[in-house]
């Protein structure tokens, strides 16, 4: 990236702020929308809950069968569709339909007394690859042909192919559902209660933001980054990172709990129980770790996840092998070695640093929400390395003095 002064700097930001677009889109993004609040714009299991409800015509939203109709009317255009024709959806008893969740792991499943759709709807995941075949295994099982004509549907942002049984299932696009939605809620807004409206109309805003990436709030971001390119590249460059702040602040903590610090990394936080800091050693030899302990706490903030685990350093001593002997038994988690290091126990746990604002509290609060889940770890590794407490000793002396 080109050097950019502080003068530049100054002359750029203050032309950034003259930028009206910029106040439109402020208050755009501050409109309430009931998605953004609740934190599941991008929430997979979310989306297939609300569009189960638009999809039922028994719901409080007032639609009827009018958005299933119309739904049904546009997939069986699909040429994969067989025995089912636009025609039938106007035909369909849609009194006796049956809409339901997560039925044998189905995202969603449209059955009438007749037809059964198996719809998985994949808003950022993969398929696995079995996961569409088995589906197929059970809708051919519960709902044989030629009793149910079968449809298998694969919904997406763009419309992306599975990575299996491409000939069978057909792939559909959530420019569909907007379509749809829109076309629904021009006609017939006066036959829909306000409060649906405002819901209807929420879910459309968020997928076009947050999926589609069409919405207005969309293109008035991009027309000020094209218009404030050179600064807005700045910014974004020297943007904070919220697993390193984290990191930072959960040091503070961490030692505020009565715990003793250890070998420092962006993003770590090392630390041991004072009872036990007597006896865990720290290796004349370079071992990976910038104090060389042999035994460490660590809690790990990543981009996406935290990682709280038990790790002993690369050494050949005797003191680890011991220590593996006397915990490994004990500990749940994850256990593996890893390029010298051995970690006796992990546990993954989330933090959405996107729906966090690092405001101290709330940090603070998560760090210690961390450290309370690794509690009984701590106690059970206090509990038994007390117990061997002169043995460990003994080790810590001959490694230390070799």
């Amino acid at each position: 990236m080109a050097e950019i002064t502080e003068h530049d700097l100054q002359k750029q930001y203050l032309a950034l702020m003259k930028d009206t677009n910029l106040d439109r889109l402020e208050l755009e993004l501050n409109e309430p929308n009931i998605f953004s609040i609740l934190a599941i714009d991008n929430m997979e299991i979310r989306h297939s809950n609300f569009l189960a409800w638009l999809l039922n015509p028994k719901e409080s939203h007032g639609l009827n069968d009018l958005f299933l109709k119309r739904f049904l009317r546009e997939i069986f255009f699909d040429k994969k569709i067989k025995n089912v024709t636009p025609l039938d959806a106007e035909m369909l008893d849609y009194r006796k339909v049956e809409i339901r969740r997560e039925w044998h792991h189905i995202d969603l499943l449209i059955s009438f007394p007749n037809l059964v759709i198996c719809l998985e709807n994949k808003v950022w995941s993969k398929d696995n690859g079995k996961q569409l075949t088995e589906y197929k295994n059970i809708i051919q099982a519960a709902f044989p042909e030629p009793t149910y004509r079968q449809v298998y549907l694969y919904l997406t942002p763009y419309g992306e192919t599975s990575s299996h049984e491409t000939d069978i299932y057909s792939f559909i696009t959530y420019r569909n559902i907007i379509t749809i939605l829109d076309r629904i809620l021009n006609i017939y807004q006066d036959l829909i209660s306000t409060q649906a409206k405002i819901y209807i109309n929420d879910y459309i805003k968020s997928l076009k933001r947050n999926i589609m990436g069409n919405d207005k709030a969309n293109e008035m971001a991009r027309d000020i980054y094209r218009n404030h390119k050179k600064l807005i590249d700045y910014i974004f460059a020297n943007r904070p990172n919220a697993a390193e702040e984290y990191a930072e602040v959960a040091n503070e903590v961490v030692k505020a709990e009565g715990f003793l610090l250890g070998s420092e990394q962006p993003n770590f936080v090392r630390f041991l129980p004072a009872s036990i800091s007597e006896f865990i050693p720290k290796y004349s030899k370079p071992n990976g770790w910038t104090n060389a302990e042999g035994l460490l706490f660590e809690i790990h903030f990543r981009d996406r996840d935290v990682l709280l685990k038990l790790t002993a350093s690369p050494s050949i001593e005797p003191f680890k092998a011991k220590v593996k002997e006397l915990l490994l038994p004990a500990l749940s988690g994850k256990k593996y070695p890893w390029e010298g290091y051995y970690v006796l126990f992990e546990q993954r746990e989330v933090i959405n640093y996107k729906d966090t604002k690092l405001d101290r509290l709330s940090v603070e609060r998560d760090i210690k929400s961390l450290l309370q889940k690794l509690k009984p770890t701590i106690d059970a590794v206090e509990e038994i390395l007390l117990a061997h407490k002169d043995e460990l000793i003994a080790l810590k002396q001959q490694v230390e003095n070799k």
